[in-house]
């Protein structure tokens, strides 16, 4: 694709009223252009980790970040201190564009973050029950704080409504990138995420969409070429992947 299609894509030239309809044209986009369009939900998407609570929680971090030209933290944010599913919004007003960014798993499980993250963790991959067997801490828990799927799509409920009219855009890491990718199938939005662990089991087991009918362009997860969630992933994607490479393998990777 063009530098002007990037740019039209980011908002930097004249509005067109929302998000495109399909993330394709970042197969044909020159390295530069595909890190231009990805480094504003990279970002957005390590802000969900330095400016909520938890371990990565970094106020000094968060107020030196300065967010891409045009782009806004929204008023609406998820950030339980009692621990549970973390969102943020971005808004960029001027193409009435937006993104809900999911944060990834908290494995410091001394804290409550932790702990909600690795117990929502278990409660997702177990197609939505309560697993018969969790760790102790998973106790202090109600089930309505681990369905973090059900609290996400609530989230973007409430960021719809307080945001009328805006296009949305789901992104996230891992735990956060597999909410997004369910949340744009739900919801027949995009999702641009990193390193998913793929979400069509949870999305066959919870609710009525088919995995299969997900458009192959309307979500696009990046990996790194050895990260172990990408094999995990396999054969429970949705949409599109992209994996960079690596140089030297990890010390046992090659083998």
């Amino acid at each position: 694709c063009s530098a002007a299609a990037v740019a039209t894509a980011l908002g930097e030239e004249e509005p067109t009223g929302g998000w495109p309809a399909s993330l394709d044209f970042l197969a044909t986009c020159s390295e530069a252009e595909f890190h231009t369009f990805l480094a504003p939900a990279a970002l957005m998407t390590k802000l969900t980790y330095t400016a909520t609570w938890g371990s990565y929680y970094d106020k000094e971090a968060f107020n030196h970040t300065a967010l891409p030209p045009g782009w806004e933290l929204g008023l609406l944010e998820a950030n339980p201190k009692t621990g549970g599913m973390r969102a943020l919004t971005f808004l960029q007003r001027n193409t009435q564009r937006g993104v809900v960014a999911f944060r990834g798993t908290d494995l410091d499980s001394s804290g409550v973050s932790g702990q909600a993250d690795l117990c929502a963790d278990d409660v997702l991959g177990s197609g939505g029950g309560r697993p018969a067997e969790l760790p102790a801490f998973c106790g202090r828990f109600s089930n309505w704080t681990l369905d973090y799927l059900s609290r996400a799509l609530e989230f973007v409920e409430a960021a719809e409504q307080q945001y009328p009219g805006v296009d949305w855009l789901f992104t996230g890491h891992s735990l956060g990138a597999l909410l997004a990718e369910l949340v744009g199938a739900i919801r027949g939005k995009r999702a641009l995420g990193f390193a998913s662990p793929g979400g069509a089991g949870v999305l066959r087991n919870r609710t009525k969409v088919d995995p299969g009918a997900v458009p192959a362009w309307s979500s696009l997860i990046l990996y790194n070429e050895w990260d172990p969630i990408r094999f995990k992933a396999r054969g429970q994607r949705l949409g599109a992947e992209c994996v960079w490479l690596v140089d030297a393998a990890p010390p046992g990777c090659a083998s």
